[in-house]
């Protein structure tokens, strides 16, 4: 029983560190941007401006 708890204890950490491999991108780890996946959409974390429209303006 001890050892069927030592590796799933094994495997769980072996699990944490894969998904942490498959997070990192170019704005997170020392690696240049061409070496993203092209199929994951960037964050854009910068787009929180509100947009004015004349309806929202006062007269």
């Amino acid at each position: 029983m001890a050892a069927s708890q030592e590796g799933i204890q094994a495997l769980t950490a072996r699990i944490k560190e894969l998904e942490q491999r498959l997070n990192r991108d170019s704005t997170n780890a020392d690696q240049p941007p061409s070496s993203d996946s092209p199929y994951r959409k960037p964050k854009n974390r910068g787009d929180k401006k509100r947009k004015s429209s004349k309806k929202n303006r006062p007269r």
